[in-house]
């Protein structure tokens, strides 16, 4: 058995001092598999694909994986293949398989794997996989890797899923260092068919943006693909299972010393019968103004039409058009029958854009209608209103107190020539949504699939009541109707630990159903640290949203600062977190510059570097500290990442009522108030991590805890102490994967990592005081 050969620290030192020098490289990896070359010139080898699929049986998953790793020298190269063990993996059932043949590859157990971790951390000089540590380690033999070839890895394991209060997670390792990560040449994509005996209900990654199918309630598929995928963070993926016809399951985190955080997934079950789903009364109205006039006419009308084919039997419809007149289809709603269906299209298609843009009117129309049914209005414009009644608030007022029924209106806005503050507070002020769309064929691809959603509520006006814990912060502030197959992830935070009941009630035919779930809100839990940064970034958008509709305030400014500043979310009042790539106060590069020189590197190891474009060759310097730009390829910002794309900058921003600004910042807002995945943006100096924030003041990463004068342990970089710590207490370890220059407060003691300072040994006793 060829065991990985890695070079001892002394020699590992000049090595990394010597390519700093000549070439101005640093290498980072990934806490995925790594096929890394026996020469220790070379960095791993550049991925080329990744593709995992994953058959998940009541609760046992088989993870079958396909690598394949680009030789980019003229050599043929000896490697090893190395695999970080998930928690929980069954180490028997693990296999390596090269060009179809079984290679023969054995586990370490931790302990075991400890001295190889440490050696592949210091040869990478990426802290960031201090996280592999604590883990077990599979690795195997890669002999030959072709020259200026691909060599094709694949590797199974199974695992026993952890189950905690009706709730799987499932995890699959993929993350790096908290800078520089790791991009695939070509594709990562992850399938997972998940079967149960107990009915699925929820179906959530807080981790990437996954595609939900389900067949019935006993099987589901779940998928992701990117190409050029970063590399930056581990796949997670929780599900539910539940006997209820909804599901109520609840996710927790709280840190030492503050207020804790929770999630609720809530999802009803996917497959009902016809007579169980609520009758509906759908009022469709759509602006047909001279503004309308062209394409935008014609896929309105399309997708108008496309939702009269969708409606169900036991519903009713009406349809009321407007521009400077206001004209409705019939004086009442019509039962569905083939022959109201036909005539309402016959409406639809006879329909021409002229004239002005009656909003009020309309509306108030719309809400007239008569219905015990659960009321739904389809509210289509371009426009501002610009015939009868004109002022936002007294078209707000009229059009509230005319919602007897109780409608959810559900806005469209099309284009940018329209006034988004009155469009958003009209969908909001009636519980329901609003969305904007362009005026091609996306109107009518959002509108149809909007519809096919709504198209079967089964609980309407929700609410939930949690007795006990003292919660508060609960967002969304008020919750959607349910639909079939639907899901809703409510988040907020509690002061006090212990049991709750969580009662989920609404209406169901106009009478009141509810639904019990018994949880337990912890006193401590370090598991589940992304709630606090989704929280966050809802309760922001909050904040926005109601400065942008009703005006700013001190308190509201106050509260956007604090979150801003403590988990990093860049706002109109923390857009100063924002630093420039060439500042000594820029945190680490969101994607690693290929070439850190111009000066020339040996050909086979410059091939080999730029394949790895993803794989962490920056500027020399500590690793996880800001890099300076003075590559061939310069700062290249990370295109996957969704904070920097939510952004909302500048007051303009928010002031803005009408036009492209404004119906941005609505998009915006939006995505903030309804995350459900919140990842850091990699160009703001503060780290949020186990509860803890840390900030770049140009030399190091500090806890925000630390005070001068406190007690302090001070070990060096990539030393013996160093790993014992980050074996020995996990929860250290990835505080410690930040960078090379970390303080971290733990028990009243500051931990300081120095990359140039500090002790090699650690003592018993100094251990036991960061335990």
């Amino acid at each position: 058995m060829f065991s990985i050969m890695l070079p001892k620290y002394p020699r590992l030192a000049a090595l990394s001092a010597f390519f700093v020098a000549m070439f101005g490289i640093t290498f980072s990896a990934s806490a995925t598999g790594l096929l890394i070359p026996k020469d220790r010139n070379l960095p791993p080898l550049a991925i080329s694909y990744h593709r995992i699929e994953v058959s998940i049986d009541n609760g046992t998953a088989t993870t079958k994986v396909d690598q394949a790793f680009r030789n980019h020298t003229s050599q043929v190269l000896e490697a090893t293949y190395v695999f970080p063990v998930p928690d929980g993996a069954s180490v028997d059932d693990f296999a390596l398989y090269i060009n179809g043949k079984r290679v023969e590859g054995k586990v370490l157990e931790k302990n075991q794997a400890r001295g190889i971790y440490e050696e592949i951390v210091r040869r990478m000089a990426d802290p960031g996989l201090l996280e592999w540590m604590g883990h077990n380690l599979f690795q195997a033999r890669v002999y030959p890797v072709p020259a200026g070839g691909e060599q094709k890895v694949e590797i199974a394991f199974s695992q026993v899923l952890p189950f905690d209060g009706g709730v799987y997670k499932y995890t699959y390792p993929l993350k790096g260092a908290h800078g520089p990560s790791p991009t695939t040449l070509q594709d990562l994509t992850l399938t997972a068919k998940v079967r149960s005996k107990i009915p699925i209900r929820s179906l959530y990654s807080p981790s990437h943006d996954i595609y939900v199918r389900r067949k019935t309630d006993d099987v589901a598929t779940v998928g992701f693909e990117k190409d050029k995928a970063r590399l930056d963070q581990d796949f997670v993926l929780y599900y539910s299972v539940s006997q209820k016809d909804i599901g109520l399951n609840l996710l927790t985190y709280r840190p030492s010393d503050e207020p804790g955080y929770f999630l609720l997934m809530m999802s009803p079950k996917s497959s009902y019968a016809e007579d169980e789903i609520l009758e509906k009364s759908v009022t469709f109205v759509i602006d047909t103004s001279g503004s309308m006039q062209g394409t935008k006419m014609q896929n309105a009308k399309e997708a108008l039409k496309h939702c009269l084919t969708r409606l169900g039997p036991r519903d009713s419809f009406n349809i009321i058009r407007f521009s400077s007149d206001v004209e409705s289809w019939a004086n009442e709603f019509k039962a569905v029958t083939t022959d109201s269906v036909n005539d309402g299209v016959r409406f639809v298609d006879s329909m021409e854009a002229a004239g002005g843009t009656a909003i009020h009117e309309a509306l108030l129309l719309a809400m007239g209608g008569r219905t015990r049914k659960t009321h739904l209005v389809v509210f289509i414009t371009d426009g501002r209103p610009t015939v009868g009644e004109t002022a936002l608030e007294s078209i707000l007022r009229d059009v509230n107190a005319a919602n007897e029924t109780r409608a959810r209106v559900f806005v469209f806005g099309v284009g940018d020539d329209l006034n988004a503050h009155l469009l958003d507070r009209i969908a909001e002020e009636n519980g329901g949504t609003s969305a904007y769309v362009r005026g091609d064929s996306d109107m009518e691809t959002t509108i149809a699939s909007f519809f096919e959603k709504v198209s079967y509520p089964v609980l309407v006006d929700p609410k939930v009541d949690i007795i006990g814990g003292k919660t508060y912060g609960i967002l969304p502030k008020r919750l959607p109707d349910l639909f079939r197959g639907s899901q809703v992830i409510l988040t907020g935070r509690y002061r006090d630990a212990g049991d709750i009941l969580v009662r989920l009630h609404g209406e169901v035919e106009q009478r009141s159903m509810n639904f019990d779930f018994e949880g337990t809100l912890p006193k401590e839990s370090g598991e589940h640290g992304f709630i606090a940064r989704l929280w966050a970034t809802r309760q922001v958008g909050y904040l926005l949203d109601e400065i942008r509709l009703r005006g700013e305030s001190k308190e509201l400014r106050d509260e956007i600062i604090q979150l801003g500043t403590r988990f990093g979310i860049v706002t109109p009042y923390t857009s100063y977190l924002v630093t420039e790539p060439n500042s000594p106060m820029a945190p680490p590069n969101p994607r690693p510059i290929i070439l850190g020189s111009q000066r020339p590197a040996p050909e086979d190891i410059r091939r080999q570097l730029e394949a790895q474009g993803g794989a962490g060759m920056g500027t020399g310097g500590p690793a996880g500290a800001p890099k300076t730009d003075t590559g061939a390829r310069g700062w290249e910002m990370d295109n996957e990442a969704p904070a920097a794309q939510s952004r909302i900058t500048s007051a303009d921003e928010l002031k803005a009522a009408e036009g492209s600004v404004a119906v941005e910042s609505a998009k915006k807002i939006v995505r903030m108030k309804s995350v459900e995945r919140s990842r850091e943006d990699k160009d703001v100096p503060i780290r949020h991590v186990k509860g803890k924030t840390l900030k770049w003041n140009g030399k190091e990463w500090v806890d925000e805890t630390y005070k001068s004068g406190m007690k302090t342990i001070e070990v060096r970089y990539m030393s013996e102490a160093y790993f014992d710590i980050a074996q020995q207490i996990p929860e250290l370890a990835e505080l410690m994967a930040v960078g090379t220059d970390v303080v971290i407060v733990r028990k009243n003691t500051a931990l300081m990592v120095r990359a140039a300072a500090g002790k090699d040994r650690i003592s018993t006793q100094e251990l036991d005081s960061l335990r």
